[in-house]
């Protein structure tokens, strides 16, 4: 069986010279697009929500960290961060993952 399985298995090469000029001119938009997007999005949260949301999304900082730095507890600011998200994935009609 497991011959078989790695027999199946197909090789495939990607051109990575031709993808990346292809995607390049869309890529530059897209990313200003997506800024344009983030700005106007966290515009709606409260001060200390964005700031959190920046620290643990935007600088990847540890819940302890971003709760330290806006002076909250770990779950209250995990809570409020959370209602956010939600808040804007049911704005923009994204099923919400569990944290």
């Amino acid at each position: 069986m497991r011959r078989r399985r790695k027999e199946r298995k197909q090789f495939v090469l990607i051109d990575f010279f031709v993808a990346s000029q292809a995607s390049a001119s869309y890529s530059a938009i897209s990313a200003v697009d997506a800024a344009m997007d983030a700005e106007r999005i966290l515009a709606d949260a409260p001060p200390a929500v964005r700031e959190a949301l920046m620290m643990r999304y935007g600088s990847s900082e540890s819940w302890e960290v971003v709760a330290t730095r806006t002076g909250t507890s770990r779950a209250a600011i995990r809570m409020n961060c959370k209602r956010f998200l939600d808040r804007i994935r049911q704005e923009l009609g994204i099923l919400g993952a569990p944290q």
